[in-house]
């Protein structure tokens, strides 16, 4: 067992990264007067320690998590600090985490917050980093948008500030790199907010400049579904992506969903018929009197409305390939409206399909 707790004060938030045999943790350390980062080294899998070593002389700062990452010879931590305004920093050890440079800002000096970061790298040298920002607005002051910034240099340099989402409901987000495709997992509290939220899921294969359109994992507007993680590898041809989250529903519950897709491989990068080609959404959701369902795919498809119980009550032709829309007055296939609740809409192509709930209040 791992014990520290010399003359620190209160560590908090150990985080971890490994190189093999070689284990980095930091922690934030809080006593009366300040707080600061701290970083510990085991050459040994973690049977003995050195020293501590100062990663960030930080003053008082958000009492929130930070993320530890290693690629390539060097340890990266992305942190929130209430310095200058409170935003997302940014260090880096080129030496094993005996010293570290000074902070980058990682999030814009624009006065909002940003909040509750994530990061994740490669062993090709690509990072992430993602975090919740106030810089567009807030539902119920407890949510924003997922931003992320990227680098594909191993830190040296990071790409701009990038939007995941653009409707200011975003919160606690995880954040994954897999052969130069960037992921994102995020509790999301849209259209009611306040502690109402739902886990949503995107991916950008242009080093971040551009995301999906978000795919729900679990979850409605209703639920209380929290704290996304997400991992994947790839065996053979497929990617397998794995996430876990929590429900609050007076306890906390541990879920979890996988997903998984083929790729021609690891050098070639992603077949182009792949199933996230098969895109769907629909917009406002819920919805009262209508809604626009919005997809693409790549060969002619189908698009099926059910009913909790599994009834098709609405098909439409999706057309040939490509994108499209159709529009839904909430009436089944004869035109009677249907009652309020949860409906799922599914495109088939092919051999691939996409799936999505609706929800119809009138």
């Amino acid at each position: 067992m791992f014990r520290r707790d010399d003359d620190f004060g209160l560590l908090k938030y150990p985080r971890l990264a490994a190189n093999g045999d070689t284990l980095f943790l930091s922690c934030r350390v809080a006593d009366f007067v300040d707080s600061y980062l701290l970083s510990f080294r085991s050459l040994n899998g973690g049977i003995a320690w050195g020293d501590s070593a100062v990663a960030d002389p930080l003053t008082w700062g958000f009492d929130q998590y930070q993320s530890m990452v290693y690629s390539r010879g060097r340890v990266h931590i992305v942190y929130p600090l209430h310095f200058e305004g409170a935003d997302i920093f940014y260090t880096v050890s080129t030496d094993g985490g005996l010293t570290w440079a000074a902070r980058a800002r990682l999030s814009a000096q624009d006065g909002h917050a940003g909040q509750l970061p994530s990061a994740h790298a490669d062993s090709a040298g690509n990072l992430i980093a993602a975090w919740f920002d106030y810089k567009y607005g807030s539902m119920c002051g407890l949510s924003g948008d997922i931003l992320t910034r990227t680098s594909t240099d191993n830190g040296q340099t990071w790409l701009s500030e990038c939007r995941v989402t653009d409707t200011q409901s975003g919160f606690a987000s995880s954040c994954f790199v897999l052969d130069s495709t960037f992921h994102a997992v995020w509790a999301d509290e849209w259209p009611f907010g306040c502690g109402y939220a739902k886990i949503l899921y995107s991916f950008s294969r242009d080093w971040g400049k551009t995301w999906a359109e978000p795919q729900l994992i679990s979850g409605n507007y209703m639920s209380r579904d929290r704290d996304p993680f997400i991992v994947g590898r790839i065996m053979a041809d497929t990617v397998l992506l794995h996430c876990f989250w929590g429900i609050y529903t007076g306890d906390v519950d541990l879920h979890y969903a996988s997903g998984r897709y083929v790729v021609t491989s690891a050098a070639e990068g992603y077949d182009a018929n792949l199933p996230d080609k098969v895109r769907l959404s629909a917009h406002p959701n819920p919805f009262n009197s209508s809604t626009v369902i919005t997809y693409s795919h790549a060969k002619g498809g189908e698009i099926k409305i059910t009913n909790s119980l599994g009834q098709i009550i609405r098909s439409f032709e999706a057309g040939a390939s490509g994108e499209g829309r159709i529009g839904w007055d909430g009436a089944d296939q004869e035109g009677h409206r249907v009652s309020s609740g949860v409906y799922m809409i599914k495109l088939q192509t092919g051999n691939r399909s996409r799936a999505l709930k609706l929800v119809l209040v009138r």
